[in-house]
């Protein structure tokens, strides 16, 4: 399929103590996908009390760093709006722990390229059994599952 505009896509990884897996989860992120003419990838260390701020720069990623730990929240919205002054055309939250492929990427943002979707949501649970999962973790998960679903 042939795309006539080219997007920008902005990642944004909130990442607290991550340092020991951030760089591989910024080194997974895809560096070409069809129809994003750019990929930016932003790190926002919630104030981490290790190098994941120096592990996520050497990996490639602009990094934004919080003085005081606001949350997994907190620092998404710091990405998110990082990105608009970016003028991101599509975003794309990860997790900075490593629980999230970036080889799957294309899955999330080929809906919007292609105008299929405005909106995307991934699930890593799908088809993973949810043992050694706290009984509140998996029923919340299945609860969210029922409204976005």
């Amino acid at each position: 399929m042939v795309y006539h505009i080219r997007m920008h896509l902005v990642v944004v990884i909130p990442a607290y103590n991550e340092s020991r897996v951030i760089g591989s989860v910024v080194r997974s992120i895809p560096k070409q996908i069809q129809g994003v003419e750019k990929i930016t990838t932003i790190v926002v260390d919630d104030n981490s009390h290790d190098t994941t701020q120096v592990v996520a720069r050497k990996a490639g990623a602009v990094c934004i760093r919080h003085e005081s730990n606001l949350g997994a929240g907190g620092a998404t919205i710091t990405g998110f709006e990082a990105a608009k002054k970016l003028k991101a055309d599509i975003i794309v939250t990860m997790d900075g722990d490593g629980q999230h492929r970036g080889k799957d990427m294309h899955h999330l943002v080929g809906p919007i390229i292609e105008k299929r979707a405005e909106v995307v949501l991934g699930s890593r649970l799908k088809g993973i059994s949810t043992e050694g999962m706290s009984t509140f973790k998996r029923f919340g998960n299945n609860d969210i599952n029922l409204v976005t679903f």
